[in-house]
């Protein structure tokens, strides 16, 4: 895993080498990955897919339509379901710079233009499973909150508190019982893997639009660059242009 001590200016979790220095450079673990028969990825629609060129290997719409066409999917909406600009979210609930975005940026959004019925922001996972083992079981857990209309508490719960993710001590369904839940019918959702199918399709979708990294954000279609974890004068600037 990268020094977190050391943060790159605008951070995106990658694993592509790059000269960019806005992304982190993760040669090693790709190579890592190779010589332990990483082959085994090549087979599932959720592993591998970040390394290499896979993500970018025809499958790239780089006017972003893709993404603007699939917001009728059924993933968790925030804001008002008729503000003018929607703001597409690729993430992963154990990516330190999705954290960086959702306690930065994400917070002035939500004051500006969320509140205020400019902007809704949809979230879609995007779990790099193949260096965040906890990723997956996150992300299809927070779709079984959204069962009980608690999507967005437990989403933000699970970025308070990324650290157990990281170690691997996140206790789900206790988190499910703290926000009100039915623990019971969550702990069946998430035992059954009931959003398997759609956690594994937003990550399909997310390389069909070019997303190489997270957090990779769409601001209606378009897709933000400089990539990552900006300051939100980045997000400012293209929000604004949408609205004009």
């Amino acid at each position: 895993m990268e020094d977190m001590n050391i943060m790159p200016e605008a951070p995106v979790e990658n694993h592509e080498k790059s000269e960019n220095t806005y992304l982190i450079p993760a040669a090693i673990i790709v190579a890592g990955l190779i010589v332990a028969g990483a082959v085994m990825y090549a087979f599932s629609p959720n592993k591998g897919a970040e390394s290499g060129n896979t993500a970018k290997s025809g499958l790239s719409d780089t006017d972003g339509s893709f993404v603007s066409q699939n917001l009728a999917d059924d993933d968790p909406v925030l804001g008002n379901a008729s503000a003018p600009v929607t703001l597409v979210e690729f993430g992963d609930f154990q990516c330190p710079f999705c954290k960086k975005f959702h306690d930065e940026a994400r917070k002035e959004i939500l004051d500006t233009y969320v509140e205020t019925g400019k902007v809704k922001i949809v979230y879609r996972d995007f779990p790099l499973e193949n260096i965040h083992l906890s990723a997956r079981p996150a992300a299809e857990a927070a779709e079984c909150a959204d069962d009980q209309g608690k999507f967005w508490p437990y989403h933000d719960a699970l970025y308070t508190r990324q650290a157990e993710l990281a170690k691997g001590t996140m206790n789900y369904a206790a988190l499910a019982r703290e926000l009100g839940m039915d623990k019971t019918a969550f702990e069946k959702c998430v035992k059954d893997r009931k959003y398997e199918n759609e956690v594994t399709k937003d990550y399909e979708d997310g390389v069909k639009a070019g997303v190489d990294g997270t957090p990779a954000l769409f601001i209606n279609g378009v897709k933000v660059t400089p990539a990552g974890a900006q300051p939100f004068s980045v997000f400012q600037t293209a929000i604004e242009a949408a609205l004009r």
